[in-house]
């Protein structure tokens, strides 16, 4: 009998152990058991509650699931053997198939877009549709122009290596700094402050590099879901508007089932600088 309970008790424990290492992320869920699925990933440093108005639209609609990766803004922080971006994949991706869930539409912004093609590449039997907000699949490209993707690689370990050592004071300074360039909105500016000061600096760190070195140009052509990408431009940035689309247009020339829509007057938040396009474009992407 003491044999039979301490097997319970262990059995107990890995189940436990299981189930927390599944949900090594922290992932909300709202709305209509059963109904359609919509996910939201946000990017670099962001929390879920990025999505807050449309979550509240379409939960009356649709089964919506809104993730926050672990170390971003106050979530806990989490070592695994893979790298940042592909282990976030695994997770979500086991998540959905217990959750018993397929032809999902996922909403990714920044890094979260490059996770939501990535989602899409290598579980073309979850993933319907795809939302990519401001992200592209060789985003060295856009940093640095011309940077080969080996190169690139070099770059991202430099740069990871040097957020790393950097003194946490000047770290939250300098995320505080790049705020301004990421939303045109004052308003939000303090969130996205919040999230930066409450991040992991070493998984921003390793998130960042990953996103960096990363080169998926290459696997888009074995993406089968409907692909929408909005791409943010505005008179301040360093690019002309048409450059802006060919660079793009370029990133994205192996997709083949996809839509390229330039967003005016935006910076890097979108959704936030201009919420009724992209309130319109959800909808269209949605339907």
């Amino acid at each position: 009998m003491r044999k039979q309970v301490l097997q319970m008790i262990v059995l107990f424990l890995v189940m436990i152990v299981t189930a927390t290492h599944t949900r090594a992320f922290d992932i909300e869920e709202y709305g209509l058991e059963g109904g359609p699925v919509l996910i939201f990933i946000p990017g670099l440093a962001s929390h879920g509650e990025l999505w807050k108005p449309w979550v509240s639209q379409y939960q009356k609609t649709h089964r919506v699931f809104v993730m926050t990766a672990p170390g971003f803004a106050a979530s806990k922080p989490k070592e695994t053997a893979s790298g940042f971006l592909q282990a976030r994949i695994d997770e979500v991706s086991v998540f959905l198939k217990n959750k018993n869930v397929k032809e999902v539409s996922v909403v990714g912004h920044s890094i979260g877009g490059l996770m939501s093609l990535m989602l899409a590449g290598q579980h073309p039997d979850l993933v319907k549709r795809v939302l990519v907000v401001d992200s592209l699949p060789y985003m060295a490209g856009l940093f640095a122009p011309g940077l080969t993707p080996e190169q690139a690689e070099v770059q991202a370990k430099f740069v990871k290596d040097q957020m790393k050592a950097m003194p946490h004071d000047a770290f939250v300074a300098q995320q505080k700094q790049g705020a301004y360039i990421l939303s045109k909105t004052p308003e939000f500016i303090p969130t996205l402050n919040r999230w930066a000061e409450t991040s992991d600096q070493e998984t921003i760190a390793n998130a960042f590099g990953d996103a960096f070195a990363m080169d998926y140009r290459r696997n888009l052509k074995g993406i089968k879901a409907q692909v929408t990408v909005m791409a943010a431009h505005d008179p301040q940035m360093p690019i002309t508007r048409s450059a802006m689309e060919a660079l793009y247009k370029e990133q994205y020339a192996d997709l083949d089932n996809k839509q390229l829509m330039i967003v005016d007057d935006s910076f890097h938040f979108i959704m936030i600088d201009q919420p009724r396009v992209f309130a319109q474009a959800l909808g269209n992407f949605i339907k």
